[in-house]
């Protein structure tokens, strides 16, 4: 069972090189709304695999959404159980596309980190 999903787009950024977006920037974005990304995750993760977990915990994945809004680079951070961080990669794989992020006008690569926390059924 999936407990909670934290939106990467609201995690506490680093602005200590004073790096703000520029009007001809644009961070990558999952669908139209800014809950889209919430939604996906809870449609498509198989909360179940916590039923074999020992303990359930949070699993983080950092991954690249690249130039035409694909995930890539799908790297473990964070381990917790093999068969939930398993899923959380597989979600993350399966993405749909993204929105590219924009930079002095021209697409780029962006980073995101996604945590994602399994409950294990009482």
């Amino acid at each position: 069972m999936l407990i909670e999903t934290i939106n990467p787009d609201t995690l506490k950024k680093d602005n200590s090189n004073n790096d703000s977006l520029t009007k001809d920037e644009k961070e990558t974005s999952y669908g139209r709304d800014k809950n889209d990304w919430k939604k996906y995750l809870e449609k498509n993760l198989d909360g179940s695999v916590a039923d074999y977990s020992i303990n359930g915990g949070q699993v983080t994945i950092r991954y690249i959404i690249d130039t035409t809004g694909k995930c890539s680079n799908v790297v473990l951070t964070k381990s917790v159980e093999f068969v939930l961080d398993e899923e959380a990669k597989r979600i993350i794989y399966i993405s749909p596309l993204w929105n590219p992020a924009y930079q002095k006008g021209r697409k780029v690569k962006a980073y995101r980190n996604q945590p994602i926390t399994f409950a294990k059924p009482e």
